[in-house]
């Protein structure tokens, strides 16, 4: 609500905490997960007072702590998603800096596209986040001027969107998702 300083500060006081509990606990992967959160939460806070490089500390936190979570159980698809998110969030960070690196965000968006496939293998649950990493990953590509792949993966994008829009015809949200897939 616009409170982002007092957010900062409470997410601040929840990470000391849950550092505490994961030092004590360090096999504790809900204590990890928690972590993980705090972490992002304080990333985009950072975001969106437009602090790119205190931002990319926590969100590197988050990031390590996910490929910690998947590492630990990588049958479990909620991690292997959150191990993409956190992939995604770096992409995202990097193409906001000026100047960014390319073919940094080409590889964040890589990994995250591999690591939704592997979360929607082991639970169809994530497979319709599919059509958005397809869709960024199209972006890098075009970060890198390679138009062949950026084609292939909007294409993709948009096939995606196409059959979840399909299937739920009165969704709101897959109309949307469709209308960004072929407006991409």
């Amino acid at each position: 609500e616009g409170q982002l300083e007092q957010s900062l500060e409470v997410f601040t006081s929840a990470r000391q905490v849950l550092q505490l509990l994961v030092e004590e606990f360090g096999e504790d992967e809900q204590a990890l997960f928690e972590l993980s959160q705090v972490e992002y939460w304080i990333g985009q806070v950072h975001l969106d007072l437009g602090r790119i490089e205190q931002a990319d500390i926590s969100f590197r936190a988050y990031a390590d702590i996910s490929q910690t979570l998947h590492e630990k159980a990588p049958d479990n698809a909620d991690w292997t998603m959150e191990a993409a998110y956190a992939q995604s969030n770096l992409g995202n960070l990097e193409s906001r800096r000026v100047p960014s690196d390319p073919q940094a965000v080409l590889q964040n968006f890589r990994s995250a596209l591999k690591l939704n496939e592997e979360a929607a293998r082991l639970d169809s649950k994530f497979e319709r986040e599919l059509a958005e990493s397809h869709a960024y990953l199209a972006d890098a590509w075009l970060g890198v001027c390679d138009l062949d792949q950026a084609m292939e993966q909007r294409l993709r994008n948009v096939e995606l969107a196409a059959w979840y829009f399909e299937k739920n015809p009165a969704s709101n949200q897959m109309k949307q998702d469709y209308a960004y897939a072929l407006s991409g």
